[in-house]
Order: structure tokens, then sequence, then C-alpha cells
């Protein structure tokens, strides 16, 4: 039935379709047109690369293995810096911001330097600057958790595999707001990036359709400098946009 169809659907015999039966292909059109329109309000936009992954390729498999074994590896940074993040007050509010992003849905682990020196100074004798001595030579965590200058270090949340990224993203940016005037934070990110690469696909998405549609509306009556003749052709690039 299909080959039979496709069998006559050619470009010779579409112009004698159109030709004898103009208002059934109108109407077809219009009908399937109107259909798509209908799920213009059910867009969605998603611009994560996970949304891109191929599911029956063997390398998603193990992918989907280590996620299972080791969690998300989706993390987002907290940067704050000050004068010296080893002096005792900022280093206070290092464990208070610490805290408040553990407590975050959908955050799995928190490391800071803060964590750091709880696990590693089991006694917790240890001064601020013998820690800093005990960081400065390890290059794991020198340029990494802390600045060489010791004036910025970094909070990695590590987000759990069914993390409202969203959410967190905005409770940070809470934590954020209400943090001491004197440090200065900011967050960074994956998960940051796809919102905004979201934010501005979405603002495209509506943007450009209408200047599109009205400059080629300017363009059209410059041509034919009659404004009768732009129904059509703009009736046909509606049903382009759609």
């Amino acid at each position: 039935m299909f080959r039979r169809f496709f069998k006559y659907l050619t470009f010779e015999n579409v112009p004698v379709y159109l030709e004898r039966w103009p208002k059934t292909v109108i109407l077809i059109v219009v009908a399937l047109t109107a259909l798509f329109a209908l799920q213009i309000p059910n867009l969605s936009f998603s611009t994560s690369v996970y949304d891109l992954v191929i599911e029956d390729l063997p390398e998603t498999e193990r992918y989907k293995a280590f996620k299972k074994v080791f969690g998300s590896d989706e993390i987002i940074r907290v940067v704050v810096r000050s004068e010296n993040v080893f002096d005792p007050l900022v280093f206070r509010q290092l464990e208070l911001l610490s805290e408040t992003a553990a407590k975050i849905e959908g955050v799995r682990r928190v490391i800071s330097l803060p964590g750091i020196k709880k696990a590693i100074d089991i006694s917790g004798d240890w001064s601020l600057d013998e820690f800093a001595r005990v960081l400065d030579p390890v290059d794991l965590f020198s340029g990494n958790i802390v600045s060489v200058d010791h004036k910025a270090t970094a909070l990695t949340l590590v987000l759990a595999n069914d993390a409202d990224y969203l959410n967190v993203i905005d409770r940070v940016a809470g934590m954020i707001a209400d943090s001491p005037e004197k440090l200065s934070l900011y967050q960074i990110g994956m998960p940051l990036v796809s919102q905004a690469l979201e934010e501005y696909t979405r603002k495209d998405f509506f943007r450009l359709p209408p200047i599109t549609f009205g400059l080629i509306a300017i363009l059209l009556f410059f041509i034919f400098r009659n404004a009768a003749y732009l129904i059509l052709p703009l009736v046909c690039v509606s049903f382009s946009l759609v």
C-alpha cells in the first residue's frame, strides 16, 4: 500500500495533484499546520549533553554502571574570595557555608577546606597556619581547593544522580546572597552552563521568528508595493514558522 502511494508521489506528479485538487491540498496543509500549532505550548528546551547520549551504545551502559557505583559526576563549585581564607573568622564562615551547602537537597557531598581539615587533622590540634603549611606543597590542594596566595578557595558540591539542578542552583544562589559582605562568592559548573544555554535558547526561539517574519514582510512590501500582495506570502511564511 505504501509503495503504491509513494510511487505516485513524485516531483512530476505533485504539481498535477495540486492543480487537480487545490482545495483538498490547502485543507490538508491547514489541518497539518493547525495540528503542529497546537503542540507549540508543549515545547520544552533541553541543552544538556546527556540528552544527546545514544542509549544502546556499550559506552553508555558502562557510564550508567559507573554512576551506580560512584554516583553522579556533576559538580557545582562555589568560589569564595577574601583577604585570607585561613583567617579564623573567614574559616568559620567557610564551615557554615559548607554545612549549609550539605543540607541542600540534591547535594550528595561537599568538599571544602573545613572538611579536609577534619579529615587529616584527626586530633583537631592544628592551627590554621599549620594546616596551610601542610596543604601548600600538595598539588592536589594548592591551586585547586585553595589558591596559591590563600585569597580564594572553592566548595565543591557533588550532586546526586537524581538531583534537580535548577533547584540546587537556586538554593546555592540564595546561600551566596545571604553570605557576609566581606566574602565574594560565585558559583560555576556544567549545570549552570546548561541552564544558561537553555535560557538563551528559549529567548532566541521566541525572538528570532517574529523578527524574521517582520523582515520578510518589510522586504515583500518594498518588492510588491502593495499590502494586499503580502497576504499569501506571509501566510506561507507563517505555515513554515509553525
